[in-house]
């Protein structure tokens, strides 16, 4: 997977869990890690732990299905998180990733130095696009998913 594209997940993950993986790739760091900390949630798209969105964790532990959609820029640094069609506001502690691989992904698990991370819960679907949507076209991908 290369820069300038889109992710979207469709998932309701279950809400005993504290740590799990929804999509990792083989060869890299880079996934999309779910863990809470009390009453905040940290979205990890890097296996070191270092690289992270922090939202409340009843934005997406509330027992529905959520819509995470992840547009990747040029680089790094060009990024956007939105969960049911709506931006997720960046704050100081957000770090910048990317996932950047050819190699295979995995969906539902990860496995780096024999560290297993499951995910537990609904995956619906997981649509990857070769070129990053614009904020009006996630909109209307959430707005089509839920009509």
């Amino acid at each position: 997977i290369k820069y300038n594209n889109t992710i979207n997940y469709v998932i309701k993950p279950d809400q005993s869990v504290t740590n799990c993986c929804v999509f990792s790739d083989y060869s890299s760091d880079e996934c999309l890690i779910l863990d809470i900390e009390g009453d905040l949630l940290h979205i990890y798209c890097s296996f070191d732990y270092s690289n992270y969105y922090i939202i409340p964790k009843s934005d997406l532990y509330d027992g529905n299905i959520k819509y995470l959609t992840v547009v990747y820029g040029e680089n790094a640094k060009e990024h956007q998180l939105y969960i049911n069609g709506k931006p997720v506001e960046k704050t100081e502690d957000t770090q910048y990733w990317v996932i950047n691989s050819t190699e295979y992904t995995n969906i539902g698990y990860r496995n780096k130095s024999g560290l297993m991370l499951y995910y537990k819960g609904e995956i619906y679907e997981i649509t990857i696009y070769n070129h990053s949507l614009n904020q009006e076209e996630v909109e209307t991908l959430y707005n089509e998913k839920i009509n």
